[in-house]
């Protein structure tokens, strides 16, 4: 049971506490009954009010930052894909403009995701060579392109849901064709 389930459940019992204090004070003509059973009673009903506001106002709260957090992850896994696009289909502006966002929005792991792919790339692509122009990986350097992509996107998907066990090499098969088993296909 949730804490704030607790508050109005113990919100609710003080009230109806308030209430039987009240109608006893009522019933026997005293007043220190009535008056202290009427401002529990008021106080309880109070904080029951505050609580429902409470609850719906970090709800919608909830709800608005896991809207933004799944549009920039999706815009980000498709700025991750673009890399290994054709010449030309990577953006340098949409890029920052996406990594500003991920630093706002993002989870802690996909920001960290995002800071380990960044390592990966300035490691595996020369400084020198522009966005624009395609640059042959080595297998090795490509598989760890590839490697830190789903990195990326399962901490994506654990911050969606925590309870998520998909495993980097089950998103590596989803996101990438392997080059091998395209091979026999066309083969076979």
């Amino acid at each position: 049971m949730t804490e704030k389930r607790m508050f109005l459940i113990a919100s609710g019992i003080l009230c109806v506490l308030g209430l039987v204090a009240f109608i006893s004070g009522w019933i026997q003509t005293r007043a220190d009954l009535v008056q202290g059973g009427g401002a529990v009673s008021a106080a309880s009903l109070v904080a029951i009010a505050t609580g429902i506001g409470l609850t719906t106002w970090a709800d919608e709260r909830r709800r608005v930052r896991v809207e933004k957090q799944q549009s920039v992850y999706t815009d980000l896994l498709e700025q991750l894909m673009s890399r290994f696009a054709s010449p030309g289909a990577y953006d340098s502006a949409r890029e920052a403009a996406l990594r500003a966002q991920v630093s706002i929005w993002g989870s802690r792991a996909v920001v960290k995701g995002l800071g380990r792919w960044n390592e990966a790339f300035d490691e595996v692509v020369p400084a020198q060579s522009s966005p624009a122009t395609h640059v042959p990986l080595s297998a090795s350097a490509s598989a760890r392109m590839k490697t830190a992509t789903a990195e990326v996107a399962t901490a994506v998907r654990v911050g969606i849901d925590p309870d998520d066990a998909t495993q980097v090499t089950e998103v590596v098969d989803a996101l990438f064709n392997n080059l091998e088993r395209s091979q026999q296909a066309n083969q076979g």
